[in-house]
C-alpha cells in the first residue's frame, strides 16, 4: 500500500505547496486590529493552516493504492452440443444428447479429483451458452459461436481448457472466426452407429419464382454414406408423369449430383417432391425427401424510365432489378436532340398514342422537368396508364423546374395537388409509415426484411422534399416525412382511369440505396419497398382488412417459423384490439374458397412493432401441404382472407447430415491449439491435461481526497475560524 498524488504530479510541487501555505497562515495573523494575545493568534492560524492545508489535500487528490495477490484456480469448461440433431439415435442405445450428457459428468468428476483444485464449469447450447431459463438450442447449430460464447461468459474464471461434446454436425452459414480465442479447445465426437447407410438430399437449389414458359433447372446433391457399394433411384414426383435418376455408389459412398428439369406451364403454384428411395438398412428417413414450390407467373413485367439525362436512379434501378427476375428494365435518356435506349444506339421514339405505347407494364418519369417533356412530347404515355399502365413519378432534385409550372396536363398524372405556396426545403426529415401504408401490398415487407413501421426508424433521413401537397381524395399516402417545418406526403398512390400512378415527393429515389443505406445496411428496405412499388403500379393488389404474410412457401418441420398479420378496422384503420385467428386445412387437392371451413385455429398475439398487426409461431403441424388464412369475428360477421398455400417439408435442417462430422471436430480443435479426444481417452486426458492455479494481482485505488470526511473537517475548521474572529471583535 503507499499514498501517491493524482492531481498535481510531483512531491516537489506538494512540499512548495506545503510551504506556501504555511507562510500565508503566518502573515495572516503578524498584525490583528483588535490586538490579540499570542495564544488567540496561534489557534487562528493553527485553523488557518488547517483549512490551507485541507484544500491543498484536496487539490492534490491523494490516492492509496492497494495491491494484493490471489490464487486463482484452473477452469475447465465442458459444453454439450444440444442441437436437435444431437436427438438422434446413438450407438448404445441412447441418443447423441444423453452420451454426450454422460461423458460429460465422468470427464467432470475425474477434473474435480485432481489437487490444483480445478473449478468445473457445465454448459450446453447450439447457439450460444445456456442460461437457466433460456435455451441456446435452435434450428441450426453454429459450434465456433457457441465456443465464443462460452469462453467470453468466464473470461475471469482462469479458463485453460474447453471440452465439446458435439456430433460436429454445424448448419449455421455464418460461422465466426476462433483467431481471438485463446484457450484450447478439445472436441470429443458422439457415435451414432444407428444410422450407418444413409441416403440424404444436400444443396437443393431452384427458384422460387418463374414465368410460364421457361425451362427450370432443379439442382441437388444425393450424397450417401453408405459402407458397401450399391444403387438407388432419385424421383421427382408431381408432374403428369415421375422423372428419375439412377444413382451408383462404391463403397464408402460419396456425393453426387443431380438435375431435373420442369416446365412451367401454368400459372400459381408448381409444386413437387424430389425423393430418394431409402435403402433396405437405412434407419433414417427423415432426410430422404425434400418439398419443391415454385411460383409461376406471366411473361415478365417491361418497365420503361424516361429521362432527359442519365440518373443515379436508373443506376440504383438497374442494379436493384438484376436480382429480380420479375422485371425487365429499360432506360431512355437524351442524347442531343433525339431519344436513344441506355446501353445502345437504338432510337427511341417517344409514343404519341396507346398502341404505340403497348406492352409496357410501368413507366417512370425521373424528375417533374421528364414529366412536363413526357405530357407534351409523349401523350402516349398518358394514354397507356388510363388503359392500366403504371406510372411511376420521381420529383428528382431541387434544381428542376418551378412546380408552379407544370401544365395541366402533367399535374393531372400526379396523385398530389400541388399548393400555390409549394416549394422545394432543406434539411433532415424522416419517413413515417402512415395507417394507410400499414395494410397496403407495397408496405408488405418480406419475413426476412422485417416489419415496415420498425425498419423505417432505422433509415437514413432525406435531406429535399417538397412542402405544399395534397394528396387527391381518391389517393393513399403510404409514407410521410417529418421534418422541423411539419410533414408532408412521401410516397403518394392513387389512380388515372384504369392505370395506377405513384409519386416519390423528396430527395432521389436512390437515396435509400446509396453510402448512408450500405453503412446502415438497410439496402434490403430500399429493394423490397421499390420491387413492390412497381409490381403493385403494373398488376394491382388492392387494400383489404386482412393480410397474412407468410415467409416462404416451404418450410422444414419444427422449424421456428413467425407468421405476420396485418388486420383493419372498418374504417381501414390499424385494429390492434379484435382477436384475430389464424386457421388451417390440409390440402387435399380440392379448390377452397371463403366458405370453405377450417380444420384448427389459435388466436394471434398482437404485435407492438406493427400498427395492427398480429404475429404466431406456426403451430406444430404434421409433414405436407396446409392452406392458411386469418380470421375476424366482429358484429357485422365473420371476415376472412383469402387462402394462403405453405408446404411442410418431412425433415428439418438438423437432420440434413445426420452422420457424426468428427474431421470437422478435429479440424475445430486444431484451429485453436487443442485436438480431438476419443472416448476412452477422455479419462487419460482428464487426468494428466496441464493446468495449473494463476496468481493475479489485485489493485485498489482508494481516492482519500473524496472522502464526506474530508470536506466535513473543512467545513468544521472554516466554521470555528469564523466564529473565533467574530468573538473576539475581528469582524
Amino acid at each position: 500500500m503507499h499514498l501517491a498524488p493524482s492531481g498535481v504530479g510531483s512531491w516537489l510541487m506538494v512540499a512548495l505547496l506545503f510551504v506556501l501555505a504555511v507562510l500565508v497562515g503566518v502573515h495572516a495573523y503578524r498584525n490583528t486590529l483588535p490586538e490579540l494575545s499570542a495564544r488567540r493568534r496561534w489557534i487562528l492560524r493553527i485553523l488557518r493552516w488547517t483549512s490551507l492545508l485541507l484544500v491543498l489535500f484536496m487539490f492534490l487528490e491523494p490516492v492509496v493504492v492497494r495491491r494484493s495477490r490471489r490464487s486463482v484456480p484452473p477452469g475447465v469448461l465442458l459444453l454439450v452440443d444440444a442441437s436437435r440433431s444431437m436427438g438422434l439415435a446413438g450407438a448404445p442405445g441412447i441418443t447423441r444428447g444423453e452420451l454426450a450428457e454422460r461423458w460429460k459428468e465422468m470427464t467432470a468428476r475425474r477434473l474435480r479429483r485432481r489437487p490444483e483444485g480445478v473449478e468445473v464449469i457445465e454448459g450446453r447450447g447450439a447457439r450460444r451458452l445456456w442460461r437457466p431459463g433460456r435455451e441456446g438450442a435452435g434450428d441450426g447449430t453454429n459450434l465456433p459461436a457457441l465456443l465464443l460464447s462460452g469462453a467470453r461468459s468466464h473470461v475471469q474464471d482462469n479458463l485453460q481448457a474447453i471440452v465439446l461434446f458435439s456430433d460436429g454436425v454445424d448448419t449455421d452459414r455464418e460461422r465466426p472466426s476462433l483467431s481471438g480465442l485463446k484457450v484450447p479447445v478439445f472436441t470429443v465426437a458422439v457415435g451414432d452407429s444407428n444410422v450407418r447407410g444413409d441416403l440424404r438430399l444436400d444443396h437443393v437449389r431452384y427458384p422460387a419464382l418463374v414465368f410460364r414458359g421457361e425451362k427450370v433447372e432443379i439442382d441437388a446433391e444425393a450424397v450417401v454414406d453408405a459402407p458397401r457399394a450399391g444403387r438407388s433411384w432419385a424421383v421427382l414426383e408431381g408432374g403428369i408423369r415421375p422423372d428419375s435418376l439412377e444413382i451408383s455408389w462404391p463403397a464408402g459412398g460419396g456425393r453426387f449430383p443431380l438435375a431435373f428439369t420442369v416446365t412451367a406451364d401454368s400459372l400459381g403454384m408448381i409444386r413437387r417432391t424430389l425423393r430418394l428411395l431409402p435403402l433396405p438398412e437405412e434407419a433414417l428417413l427423415e432426410n430422404n425427401l425434400v418439398e419443391l414450390a415454385m411460383q409461376v407467373r406471366r411473361e415478365r413485367l417491361r418497365v420503361v424510365m424516361v429521362e432527359e439525362r442519365p440518373s443515379w436512379d436508373f443506376h440504383f434501378l438497374r442494379r436493384r432489378f438484376a436480382r429480380d427476375r420479375r422485371f425487365e428494365l429499360e432506360g431512355v435518356y437524351r442524347r442531343r436532340e433525339q431519344w436513344v435506349i441506355a446501353g445502345s444506339d437504338s432510337l427511341w421514339v417517344p409514343p404519341r398514342d396507346a398502341d404505340a405505347a403497348a406492352g409496357v407494364d410501368v413507366w417512370i418519369v425521373a424528375s417533374l422537368d421528364d414529366l412536363q417533356e413526357m405530357a407534351t412530347a409523349a401523350p402516349g404515355i398518358e394514354a397507356s396508364v388510363r388503359q392500366g399502365a403504371g406510372l411511376l413519378t420521381l420529383f428528382g432534385e431541387r434544381r428542376s423546374r418551378t412546380l408552379a409550372a407544370l401544365s395541366p396536363r402533367a399535374r393531372a398524372l400526379l396523385p398530389v395537388t400541388i399548393e400555390a405556396g409549394a416549394r422545394w426545403v432543406e434539411g433532415e426529415q424522416r419517413a413515417e409509415l402512415t395507417a394507410a401504408g400499414v395494410a397496403h401490398p407495397i408496405l408488405d415487407l418480406p419475413g426476412s426484411v422485417g416489419p415496415a413501421a420498425s425498419r423505417l426508424d432505422g433509415m437514413p433521413p432525406l435531406w429535399e422534399a417538397v412542402r405544399g401537397l395534397r394528396p387527391r381524395p381518391a389517393a393513399d399516402v403510404l409514407l410521410r416525412l417529418r421534418g422541423q417545418e411539419g410533414t408532408t406526403p412521401l410516397l403518394v398512390v392513387g389512380r388515372h382511369g384504369k392505370g395506377k400512378v405513384a409519386a416519390w415527393t423528396a430527395a432521389p429515389l436512390w437515396s435509400w440505396s446509396y453510402w448512408r443505406l450500405g453503412a446502415e445496411d438497410n439496402e434490403d428496405v430500399y429493394f423490397a419497398l421499390t420491387g413492390n412499388l412497381l409490381f403493385y403500379l403494373a398488376e394491382g393488389g388492392e387494400r383489404a382488412r386482412l393480410r397474412l404474410i407468410l415467409p416462404r412457401p416451404v418450410v422444414a418441420m419444427g422449424e421456428d417459423v413467425a407468421l405476420r398479420a396485418v388486420v383493419l378496422d372498418s374504417r381501414l384503420q390499424p385494429d390492434s384490439d379484435s382477436d384475430l385467428w389464424l386457421e388451417w386445412r390440409r390440402d387435399d387437392g380440392a379448390a377452397v374458397d371463403s366458405t370453405t371451413e377450417a380444420e384448427g385455429r389459435v388466436l394471434m398475439e398482437v404485435d407492438r412493432s406493427t400498427p395492427g398487426g398480429r404475429t404466431r409461431q406456426l403451430p406444430a403441424l404434421p409433414p405436407g401441404g396446409y392452406h392458411l388464412r386469418v380470421a375476424l369475428e366482429e358484429r357485422g360477421g365473420r371476415i376472412v382472407s383469402p387462402w394462403r398455400s405453405l408446404t411442410i417439408d418431412p425433415y428439418s435442417v438438423e437432420f440434413q447430415r445426420p452422420g457424426v462430422d468428427a474431421a470437422a471436430l478435429a479440424a475445430l480443435a486444431r484451429s485453436t491449439g487443442g485436438r480431438r479426444l476419443t472416448a476412452d481417452e477422455l479419462q487419460e486426458w482428464a487426468d494428466r491435461v496441464p493446468l495449473s492455479p494463476e496468481t493475479r494481482t489485485r489493485i485498489r485505488r482508494i481516492p482519500l481526497w473524496a472522502s464526506l470526511g474530508l470536506f466535513l473537517s473543512l467545513i468544521v475548521s472554516l466554521s470555528l475560524e469564523w466564529a473565533l474572529r467574530r468573538r473576539w471583535g475581528m469582524i
